[in-house]
């Protein structure tokens, strides 16, 4: 594109080009000739409901499918001799498959398309037509198998394709007389932001290593355009190159987002073991953005349920890259904690905490932070159920409190590929007034693979306590879906544990758009345990446990049924459906 961009008639590059737009307001079909190459794609390809309308020389204008979605026509007008058109238009719906509002919209858009491809398709002199009457026009993970269709298709016109083939050596001079059209790209002169009234603009430019005074790199300039989009304020971002008053400009557009800058979002948290446990959560959260020029935010999460809780921290960042930041806050927890001895649900524990403090960080990309500071607050436990002579805590706590968080998988509920890692620490010090002394340090660290719809994975977790007793509500804990599942939650306690899991899944189908993504198949096994004191660490004393799963990555979160199957005859099925923010 960036070598593409001196050319401002569409005719002048190497290989004449048209895109074909609708306007949305007149309805008119629009032939985009010349002017900006990428914005031109972008107008053409701007299915409504999917991709924001693209303004261009006072219309607003989105994909061309709609008036015309194979236009044999525009080339035809623009001189070619023959025409081998490739019909990519899907089928329509039957009744069976009309199930949702969804399901109905996209059948009016392909009724609205169908007549006049059939009509484009019949003045083509070569047609080539896949079989796509299986898939629809958002399957975008099924690429590799329309690939092998759309490769079958032309096997298939191999007759009518092979008398227009040439030699080796006139193609080969014909792909050297297109590189001779192509200048190589100029150096920068100013490099110019627009579009934004939210976001400042050292912060945009900050995200930028395509500089002035450089030729631009497309590799690059591409990084800088998904780490300006990253920033998680816009709903698009573009760049192109313009000749203004003798100098070469590359302007960078980023458009706000239509909604914000301030931010409610609802969650919710379901989980049933079928055998008289069950937990329900309501989730909140309220985020106020970009309140000062550095990117300051105001982020409050609220939560409902056994464990009810309040977050509140003011995020401040300290230079317009994002790097490093200062986050004061405070955070209210209530919560409920079964004891258990062996089988026997004994008594439940109620703990309240409360603590207030604020971190110094610093932010690596979208992917990583490092966090390190004070907390002080007060915490009580007592039993709200069972033998009332169980020990009650009352303290005040203070300590340090740090981690180091890193996600690099590349989606929340079902990940293919990628990483998580995360190490936490609380260190409670009588020296800053605190009246319990302990060290509580975990961590935690997930890979994903994937070959074709099969994705394998394998995590490890631990934690200890590093010679010290953990009070009983900040103790570790094992049980419940996805932790030993054949376990009620909590059934495990104790001051230092570890956890390896191997496991698989498979994607086996998939939801209706706008119902949620895909559906899957699978399960997991582990094997660890958790232990009161150092000196029981052993790997001779390992539980084991096997989770076998259905699940869906669905619009309200990742919804699972399983069954866990734990050492000595525990078993449970599960139910459940969350969605964090």
């Amino acid at each position: 594109m960036l070598k593409a961009a001196p050319f401002r008639s569409f005719d002048d590059l190497p290989i004449p080009f048209r895109a074909v737009a609708t306007d949305l307001e007149t309805g008119d079909k629009v032939v985009l000739d010349h002017g900006d190459l990428p914005q031109a794609v972008m107008a053409s390809m701007a299915v409504p409901g999917a991709f924001a309308p693209v303004e261009r020389e006072g219309r607003l204008l989105v994909d061309g499918g709609l008036v015309d979605n194979l236009p044999v026509d525009v080339a035809k007008a623009m001189g070619a001799d023959i025409i081998i058109a490739v019909d990519i238009g899907t089928t329509l719906s039957t009744r069976e498959d009309l199930g949702s509002p969804i399901d109905i919209s996209r059948q009016v858009i392909t009724i609205l398309t169908i007549k006049n491809e059939n009509k484009q398709a019949a003045a083509a002199d070569i047609l080539v037509r896949p079989d796509l009457s299986r898939f629809h026009s958002t399957q975008y993970n099924l690429a590799p198998q329309l690939m092998e269709l759309g490769a079958k298709a032309i096997e298939s016109a191999r007759a009518k394709l092979l008398p227009l083939a040439v030699s080796d050596q006139e193609y080969a001079a014909y792909k050297e007389a297109r590189r001779d059209r192509l200048s190589p790209p100029k150096p920068v002169d100013v490099v110019r932001f627009q579009g934004s009234r939210r976001v400042d603009e050292r912060i945009i430019e900050a995200q930028m290593k395509t500089k002035a005074g450089r030729v631009p790199d497309a590799a690059l300039l591409q990084r800088d355009i998904e780490r300006i989009y990253s920033l998680g304020d816009f709903e698009n971002v573009e760049a192109r190159l313009e000749d203004a008053a003798g100098e070469r400009e590359l302007v960078v557009q980023a458009r706000d987002k239509p909604w914000g800058p301030n931010f409610v979002r609802f969650g919710m948290e379901m989980e049933d073991d079928f055998s008289g446990g069950s937990r329900f959560t309501l989730k909140g959260n309220v985020t106020m953005t970009r309140l000062n020029a550095l990117g300051a935010e105001w982020r409050n999460d609220v939560q409902f349920g056994r464990v009810q809780s309040l977050v509140s921290e003011f995020y401040q960042p300290l230079d317009f890259e994002g790097h490093w930041f200062v986050a004061p806050g405070f955070e209210y927890n209530y919560s409920l904690h079964d004891l258990y001895v062996g089988h026997q649900d004994l008594a439940e524990y109620r703990s309240r905490t409360i603590l207030a403090g604020g971190d110094i960080g610093y932010q690596i990309g979208s992917w990583g932070e490092l966090r390190l500071g004070p907390r002080w607050g007060h915490s009580r436990a007592n039993p709200k159920i069972g033998d009332p002579s169980l020990a009650t805590f009352d303290v005040r706590l203070a300590g340090i409190s740090g981690q180091m968080v890193f996600d690099r998988a590349d989606q929340v509920g079902f990940p293919r590929k990628g990483s998580r890692s995360g190490l936490f620490a609380f260190l409670a010090r009588t020296g800053m007034g605190s009246q319990a002394r302990y060290d509580k340090v975990w961590g935690y660290w997930g890979q994903w693979f994937s070959r074709g719809r099969n994705t394998f994975f394998v995590k490890a977790e631990a934690g200890s306590s590093w010679g010290t007793v953990l009070p009983i509500w900040d103790k570790y804990a094992l049980g419940g879906f996805s932790s030993f599942s054949g376990y009620h939650p909590e059934q495990l306690i104790g001051d230092y544990y570890a956890v390896l899991r191997a496991g698989y899944y498979a994607r086996i189908g998939s939801l209706p758009p706008g119902l949620g993504k895909g559906v899957y198949f699978g399960g997991w096994l582990e094997a660890g345990n958790i232990w009161d004191t150092r000196a029981q660490v052993s790997s001779g004393d390992l539980k084991h446990a096997l989770t076998l799963m259905f699940g869906a990555d669905t619009r309200l979160g990742p919804l699972y049924f399983a069954y866990g199957r734990a050492g000595g005859g525990n078993s449970l099925f599960y139910l459940y459906l969350g969605r964090t923010f």
